[in-house]
């Protein structure tokens, strides 16, 4: 594997932890003996955790695509 890819295995693996870490607290939000929230509140948090995923994921999809493009050139 390329250096690039190390480098993209090591860094992924090292954000998802600490994305997933930040979720789990966030999930500490729903504690309703400390915490006292709406449903409308929960949907917007929601509504711009899942905006915000589907940017980054576009932006791997539109990479991957160029990736696609570029390999598919040099044929």
């Amino acid at each position: 594997m390329s250096t690039k890819g190390d480098n993209f295995l090591r860094l992924a693996k090292a954000r998802q932890e600490n994305i997933c870490k930040q979720f789990k607290i966030l999930g500490n939000l729903a504690n309703i003996s400390n915490y006292d929230y709406t449903e409308a509140q929960v949907s917007a948090l929601f509504s711009t955790l899942e905006s915000a995923l589907r940017a980054e994921k576009r932006k791997f999809k539109d990479g991957l695509a160029k990736k696609a493009a570029k390999e598919a050139k040099e044929e």
